[in-house]
């Protein structure tokens, strides 16, 4: 190697060793200067206790801590905030710390409901959650109440609300890693407040079924009540209690033909000899003009008492009985309705009746 070379290489390697050497200098200087400080996360404003942090930049900010003086436990990292929940309540300027947060799957109750939605705990057993598979907390089921009243058509079981979600089961808010049905004695369930109040009166008064749904199967059925009546008699659900399933056999109905009663022909009626005060004389029939014979009135004086008969007789005034065309038979004696009737003045005994001269021999 040439020396001219040499002489380059060893002045090159000189002048990097003292630039090392200044630089380590100056960075040993600034350290004793200026000491070592943490940015720590601590809250803008005052945060109630079971807000949820969707921005954690609107609600904290960093404050720089002398390394060794920071919080025990301080939250260093913005990432280590998305999405959690306070467990506590801060003011501002408070530090946030890692004991401060739930972690990751774990909330408060109230974080878990929808927005206008309550939790409501409902007693149940594992008959009435489907072994316990109705009661694992995310579950979507339907609710079924049961009433039991005097008859059959009262007494009914209904859909009373659909589609509802279970929050816990016995204050566990999570299932179990392998899935299987969780046994609770209390459910809690979210509900809107007009649901809310339906489900404490129906507690009261009928027992109360959870249904387990299919996942994401959030679709209504029609049927929401089934009665006793129906049951018994196989009825389908769903209808009135005027229609009748064309499915379930009825009675048998004959149609029979009723025919008219021939309508019987009147009969003529017999006059009516109403009672008077006073006895009069009743005029004579009208003769009818086809029929032979005529209507005779006889007054009848029997000491005090007057009656009155009608006969009807033929030319030669013999009595025979009347023909239906005026009458059809003979009239009974009609007494005089008086007790001691007085004899009218203008009527007088007829005349006895002219006896037919014998016919000559």
């Amino acid at each position: 190697m040439k020396p001219k070379t040499m002489i380059l290489m060893a002045v090159a390697i000189a002048c990097g060793l003292g630039a090392s050497y200044m630089t380590s200098r100056l960075l040993a200087e600034r350290q004793d200067s200026e000491p070592d400080t943490v940015q720590v996360w601590v809250a803008k404003k005052t945060l109630d206790m079971g807000t949820l942090v969707k921005k954690p930049s609107d609600l904290f900010e960093t404050k720089p801590f002398l390394k060794g003086t920071e919080p025990q436990n301080a939250v260093v990292k913005i990432d280590d905030l998305k999405g959690r929940q306070l467990k506590r309540t801060l003011k501002p300027g408070d530090p946030i710390r890692s004991d401060d947060i739930f972690a990751i799957g774990e909330a408060f109750l109230d974080a878990l409901l929808p927005k206008g939605f309550r939790a409501v705990g409902l007693r149940v057993n594992l008959e009435t959650t489907a072994a316990g598979f109705a009661s694992l907390p995310g579950s979507r089921v339907d609710i079924i109440s049961t009433m039991r009243r005097g008859s059959d058509r009262d007494s009914f079981s209904q859909v009373l609300l659909q589609n509802v979600l279970v929050l816990a089961a016995d204050g566990i808010k999570d299932r179990n890693e392998s899935g299987q049905a969780m046994a609770a004695s209390v459910v809690t369930v979210a509900l809107s407040t007009e649901d809310a109040l339906k489900i404490t009166l129906a507690k009261e008064i009928g027992p109360l079924s959870l249904v387990l749904r299919k996942f994401d199967d959030s679709a209504k059925e029609d049927v929401e009540k089934v009665t006793v009546e129906q049951l018994l008699t196989k009825t389908r659900a769903g209808k009135t209690d005027d229609t009748v399933d064309t499915d379930v056999p009825g009675p048998t109905t004959t149609v029979v033909e009723v025919k008219p009663e021939p309508k019987p022909e009147p009969r003529p009626q017999q006059a009516k000899v109403e009672p008077k005060s006073q006895p009069k004389v009743e005029p004579e029939p009208v003769e009818v003009a086809k029929a032979p014979g005529r209507w005779h009135t006889v007054t009848i004086i029997e000491g005090d008492k007057i009656r009155y008969q009608k006969f009807y007789v033929d030319e030669n005034d013999n009595v025979i009985d009347p023909p239906a065309a005026v009458g059809g038979t003979l009239l009974p004696e009609v007494p005089n309705p008086q007790p001691n009737p007085q004899t009218p003045a203008n009527v007088t005994p007829p005349a006895p009746r002219p006896k037919a001269p014998a016919p000559a021999n």
